[in-house]
């Protein structure tokens, strides 16, 4: 009986301490970020195409994802993505392309959605328009037909003095696409519908010079990337024909 309980005591005493060791291997708090020399260091070990000789800045997320646009050697304005992940920080995504960039860092939760960029002084960007679009359709299914209007949400961010930054999903397009999610959900009759879903929504920029003017990007879209990790960061379509409303 004794040494029968010494074995359960033992038993629990190993499921505690494999328990202790789980959390603090995925879920302990993050130490400090590195500094910017650690980060040049850690970029060119696990990708050395990238060259980095200036780390720009280090933004924070939240306390787990961090987005540090940096500079290479070759003068290329590139980004890199990292998270807290199995109990240290690393460079997630390494990228030398620096135009917009939607990261999902949740990609469940619009709420965690970030435009991140980095684009090139040749470029002349002064400020970039960022959209959410749904385009309009028609559809019929068993004999009723029906009609999605379109929407096209803007939000204006002013670039110019800095290569880098970063625009949160506004509050009004996460709660217009959490709508529109759900009344797709409850009208979806099959599996077929799930897998295509009705409703094209996308997002979308326009970059602007000072004047006024849309611009290019020539100097911002050429450039090869490196990915190590559970990330989600999607292209975005690049918009030059915006549909203006009809003045009544």
């Amino acid at each position: 009986m004794k040494r029968k309980r010494i074995i359960t005591v033992g038993g629990l005493g190993l499921v505690l301490a494999a328990a202790f060791l789980l959390y603090w291997f995925y879920f302990s708090t993050p130490e400090a970020f590195p500094v910017k020399e650690e980060l040049v260091n850690q970029i060119n070990l696990v990708f050395p195409d990238a060259s980095p000789k200036t780390i720009q800045d280090t933004v924070f997320l939240d306390d787990q994802h961090v987005f540090v646009p940096f500079i290479t050697k070759s003068n290329e304005y590139g980004v890199s993505y990292w998270a807290w992940e199995r109990h240290k920080w690393q460079a997630i995504n390494i990228d030398t392309v620096g135009e917009p960039r939607l990261w999902r860092v949740d990609k469940n939760d619009p709420a965690s959605y970030y435009f991140v960029w980095n684009i090139h002084p040749s470029d002349s960007i002064s400020k970039m328009k960022f959209y959410f679009v749904r385009d309009r359709a028609f559809h019929v299914q068993g004999g009723v037909s029906s009609y999605t209007p379109k929407i096209q949400m803007e939000k204006e961010e002013i670039t110019q003095g800095k290569s880098y930054g970063i625009m949160k999903l506004p509050n009004e397009w996460i709660t217009t696409m959490t709508s529109i999610q759900k009344a797709e959900s409850a009208s979806q009759p099959d599996l077929f519908s799930s897998i295509f879903p009705r409703g094209n929504m996308y997002f979308a920029f326009t970059p602007f010079h000072e004047s006024g003017e849309e611009a290019s990007m020539m100097n911002s879209v050429n450039g090869n990337g490196y990915q190590n990790g559970d990330i989600t960061v999607d292209f975005i379509i690049y918009m030059n024909q915006l549909e203006v409303p009809k003045e009544e």
